[in-house]
Formats: structure tokens, sequence, C-alpha cells
């Protein structure tokens, strides 16, 4: 097996937060076996700095004055025309203090390329749901609306007939709204890169976002809703929404070590968040009210009782194929549970077969609220049970 080696780069800023990965392929980095280098240190013999910043030249059109240590590694193995190769990465850190761009590479550079080289630097800045509305507003309006525009030549005539185009095109307000946020912070960052000295977003005034219109149930038609709901395999899950106000997220994210059955409440320490392309991963909590502890009613305290007996016959039922992770709310093999799956296949035909209206998921928070107002409870009380970082957004609805 022949034996090869590149160089890669991973550019940062003076704060540690991540600007670049892999130069051109940083959307996906590639498969193999990743490990962290100890120390970070060069072996002897192995890549000169030269030849390390040669290839951050040759991928991002960056010259560097001062190369950090190699911080990670990647071997993959491959076959080519018969032979088999054994390729090994190395991961140089780089500060953004150390480089310039060429103004050459400044003029030439499209909107379109520097947002395609943006979003996946974003992605670890912010949380996973707020990044995937940023790819979203990227991949289907700003980059087919400004891609073609050189960077250093984007005005603020350009984000006022984007923004008009996307009014045009039947898009509410709101998104217009969001779209300009998502370029807005774009464009801050290019600016923290040296690629722009004004951010044009700033001179254009989006959109008034939309009006938000609350959905609620009355308290007859929750009676009617969880009865319905009762003996289905997520009843517990719709008992603890409609009485605990909590998000979707927050809801599947639940594990039973936050709840507590001899003091009567769980608490709300992460959210469950599906990633790009499969998967799942547990985010904390918008803000630090968000992690909060919620009394339980003596209805959610019995259904969570009976989703427990219910769940280790589950577990019984697949033996060694059950994934144990914890979640209060699973699948049939103990896998996390999707908002899609939760919305289309259980909360919407339930509303139906109750005969209530369609509603979001979201609005039996609000319903929650609704309730507990209308019972006296101060509106302190509910916005700590809600987790809101302020009382007025409580107030303001």
């Amino acid at each position: 097996m022949q034996r090869r080696r590149a160089a890669r780069v991973i550019l940062v800023d003076e704060s540690g937060a991540v600007l670049l990965f892999r130069g051109r392929d940083s959307a996906r980095p590639a498969a193999g076996t990743w490990w962290f280098t100890p120390g970070g240190a060069v072996e002897p013999g192995e890549l000169t700095e030269t030849a390390a910043k040669r290839a951050v030249r040759e991928e991002t059109g960056l010259e560097v004055t001062d190369l950090g240590p190699v911080v990670l590694r990647r071997q993959v193995d491959y076959e080519f025309k018969g032979t088999r190769f054994s390729q090994v990465e190395d991961y140089f850190l780089v500060r953004c203090e150390h480089f310039d761009i060429s103004d050459a590479a400044r003029q030439s550079e499209t909107v379109g390329q520097f947002l395609t080289a943006w979003i996946p630097t974003d992605r670890s800045q912010i949380r996973a749901g707020s990044w995937r509305r940023y790819e979203e507003y990227v991949r289907l309006h700003l980059a087919p609306e400004l891609g073609a525009v050189q960077l250093s030549k984007l005005g603020p005539d350009h984000v006022q007939r984007l923004q008009d185009r996307l009014l045009a095109k039947g898009l509410s307000p709101t998104s217009v709204h969001q779209a300009h946020s998502a370029l807005h912070r774009a464009l801050a960052d290019a600016m923290r890169w040296g690629r722009l000295s004004r951010n044009v977003a700033e001179l254009v005034r989006p959109p008034r976002m939309s009006p938000s219109h609350l959905t609620t149930l009355g308290p007859e038609e929750v009676l009617t809703f969880l009865d319905t709901a009762r003996g289905h395999r997520l009843e517990a899950l719709f008992v603890v929404a409609v009485s605990t106000g909590m998000r979707l997220g927050e809801v599947l994210g639940l594990q039973w070590s936050a709840v507590d059955f001899d003091r009567r409440n769980l608490r709300v320490v992460a959210t469950l968040v599906p990633k790009p392309g499969g998967g799942w991963t547990l985010s904390q909590p918008k803000t630090a009210r968000g992690r909060r502890q919620i009394a339980l009613t003596m209805r959610a305290m019995e259904a969570l009782r009976q989703r427990r007996i219910s769940q280790e016959g589950e577990r019984e039922a697949v033996g060694a194929e059950w994934t144990d992770d914890d979640f209060v709310f699973t699948g049939p093999t103990g896998q996390p549970l999707t908002g899609e799956h939760v919305l289309r296949r259980e909360f919407w035909p339930l509303l139906t077969q109750a005969d209530l209206q369609q509603i979001r998921f979201h609005d039996l928070r609000h319903t929650a609220a609704t309730l507990l107002l209308r019972e006296r409870v101060h509106p302190k009380v509910v916005s700590e049970m809600l987790g809101h970082s302020t009382i007025a957004i409580l107030l303001d609805r």
C-alpha cells in the first residue's frame, strides 16, 4: 500500500471561532478516521512549515506569516486503478490576524462565492435550528438573487431590490425580514474578515414583520383533545405539552433522568435538534431562563408513569435492538422521535379525530399559558414556567 500525505487548514479568528475548515471542501468534511494530535506538534520528518503554508495559499488564496501547529489528523484508505493508497491529512491551525486577502482575490470574489464559503463556518457559532434557517435563506433566496454580484460592489440598491423581488414572489414580510437578517450576519462577518469596509444591509430597512396570530384551544377543547388522546401511545407527550407549555424540541429532548416523581417536577435542560442529513443532537436552551424546573400536575404525573410502564414493555419486546438514550418519548426501538413524525403521524391526526381545528404544536404552549392566566396565576410565574427571558414576551402577546 502506498502512503501519501497532504495538508489542510483550519482558520480561526482572534476569539478562537472557526472561520474555515478544509478550504473549498468546508461544507462536508470527508469521511475517514479522525484524531487529535498529542500536544499539537508536527513530528520530525513530516510536513514542513513551508509545505503547510503552500497548502493554505493553494486552498484559500491567503498568505500566512505565522502558522500554528497541527491540531487534527485524518487517515483515509482508498483504491485507484488497482493500487491501494493510505493518505494522512494534517490540519494546521491558523489565526486570522496573520493573513490578508490579495487585492485581486478581493475584487473577483462574488457574493455567491462568499456565501457558499460562509455558511459552513457559521455553523459552529449559532444554534442548529438557526443555522438551518440561514442555510435555507442563503440557498433558496440570497445566492440565487445576489450570487453573481461582486462582493466588493454590493450596494444598498442590490439589497433593496432583493427584498422587493422576494416580496413580489409571495414571501411574507416576516420571511423577507429573516432573509435580511441572514444577509446582515454574513456581511458582518465579511467586514470582520477584511472582505468589506461596510455592511450595506445596515443601510436598508427590512420590511416590518407580520404580526403573529395566536391560536389557542379553549378549556373544553383541551379536555376533548386529551380525552381523544387517552390510551394513545404518546398520550403523555400531549398531556405534558398542554400542562407545562414546553416546546416540541424540549418535550422530545426530555429524558427520564430529568423527571423527579418524588418531587412531582421535571427539569428542562436540553432541546432535541435534528441534524441535516439525518441524526440528532441535544442542544442547550436558548437562554439561561430556558433551563428551568416545572411542577407537574397529577394527570401529567400519572401519564408519565404509564409511559414508563409501556416503554419497559416495548424494550422487552425488541430486546437487544433497543436503543437506550434515556429519552421519555421514543420510537418502537428506543430511538428519539422527530418533530415531523409527531406532527404528521400523531398530533394532526388526533386533532382531526377530535374534530378540532388544525393548529401548530407551538399553539399548545400558548394554550397552556392562556389557561393558567385565566386561573389568575401570576404572569411572572407563567413566564418562568415557559422559560421566557423576560416577562414582556408573555405580556406582549
